[in-house]
């Protein structure tokens, strides 16, 4: 039996389904203080595979041994996960499919995340937090921060220890696992490609979506987060003049402070084409916005909003990545059609895709994420889990 270690998260149902159709013999752990087993976002509900599982009542051993558990799966590592890793006494192998968050958001990184403007924002707003960055980013000044001054929590260290007990890193951006590697050159987790969620899924079951022949809106990001840097794509798209409205979701996140800095920057240098999205919109109202725009902006500088590229390169919308962003480097060395903020943004604009490249990452995107890949890469991780 395979333990899945999971949130109760909207993406959550998709990753049940696709497990399934290889396997049987998988349980889901969902961590929750719940006992009820009434998720949010699960909508599955077999006792024999979703299993709530509560920190603070429930021994992992125990729930391991009664389960026969061959090897875990982690869809993240959650502070949870870390948590309940360092409890594990038995001899088990573990994949850890990576979210992106787990790796970039390390304090060894952290400082790295953030444009120009983003930044000098982040430290006016909070003046110690290259403080804090420097004195969390090695072990022996975590130690000194955590023991004598009592000034950051443990999810640091217990995620570095976990790095210890995994055996392989699971995702299907091998720019990621470089990237881990480079920060953590001394751990032995060996990459393991899986794409866990079919075209078809990323387009919540409406494949045919394409973006509208007249489209001419942009949407920039996925979330009220400074990882956005939505400060400095307004400067970006100030000396775009020929445009039509340009999105920025707000709706995700809970940074007010940042949230008033963007409506005030946006309001004052896009004028009437600025439009936040600051309320939670359905799936036809989301749907209908993608579809009127022709150009997306992500100015990451880490993977971030994997879901919402891909959807609107196969929708044949022109996306912009920086240069910064592994997942740019993932995507040209895939053969997409992809396009940088920092050098072809000033070239291209909000020039609609030429159909032959729209065609191209359909074709493509279709491949990359088709249900026989899928199941195929699931199949492949459970056989390296099982033997």
């Amino acid at each position: 039996m395979i333990i899945h270690f999971v949130k109760d998260e909207k993406i959550i149902d998709q990753i049940i389904e696709n497990f399934l159709l290889v396997s049987q013999h998988n349980v889901f752990l969902v961590f929750s203080n719940d006992d009820t087993g009434n998720f949010k976002h699960i909508s599955f509900n077999d006792e024999a595979i979703i299993k709530a599982y509560n920190i603070k009542r429930d021994d992992i051993n125990e729930v391991l041994i009664m389960n026969e558990a061959q090897a875990i799966v982690l869809h993240s590592l959650d502070y949870l996960f870390t948590k309940v890793i360092d409890k594990i006494n038995i001899d088990i192998r573990i994949a850890w499919i990576a979210w992106g968050f787990e790796i970039y958001m390390h304090p060894k990184n952290r400082r790295n995340l953030y444009a120009k403007k983003t930044k000098q924002f982040l430290i006016q707003k909070r003046p110690l937090v290259l403080l804090k960055w420097h004195l969390t980013k090695w072990n022996y000044l975590r130690f000194v921060t955590n023991n004598v001054l009592n000034l950051t929590n443990s999810y640091i260290d217990l995620q570095e220890k976990s790095f210890k007990r995994i055996h392989f890193l699971a995702t299907y951006i091998y720019e990621d696992y470089v990237f881990f590697k480079n920060l953590f050159p001394h751990t032995n987790l060996s990459y393991h490609e899986v794409a866990f969620s079919t075209i078809h899924q990323y387009l919540a079951g409406t494949k045919d979506l394409k973006i509208d022949g007249k489209a001419r809106n942009i949407l920039v990001g996925n979330s009220n987060s400074l990882e956005s840097n939505y400060l400095d794509a307004i400067d970006v798209l100030y000396g775009v003049k020929e445009t039509g409205t340009i999105y920025f979701v707000l709706s995700y996140g809970n940074d007010p402070g940042h949230s008033r800095a963007v409506l005030k920057k946006g309001k004052k240098k896009l004028k009437g084409r600025f439009h936040p999205l600051l309320n939670f919109l359905d799936r036809a109202e989301y749907i209908k916005i993608l579809q009127s725009c022709s150009v997306g902006i992500f100015y990451h500088f880490r993977q971030q909003a994997m879901g919402n590229i891909i959807a609107m390169l196969y929708m044949g919308a022109r996306v912009y990545l920086s240069t910064k962003n592994p997942a740019y480097l993932y995507f040209k060395r895939s053969g997409i059609a992809i396009f940088n903020i920092e050098n072809d943004f000033e070239i291209y604009g909000n020039r609609t895709l030429e159909v032959h490249e729209q065609i191209l990452n359909r074709e493509k995107l279709e491949q990359m994420f088709s249900r026989e890949k899928v199941i195929g890469d699931l199949y492949s991780l459970t056989m390296a889990l099982l033997n």
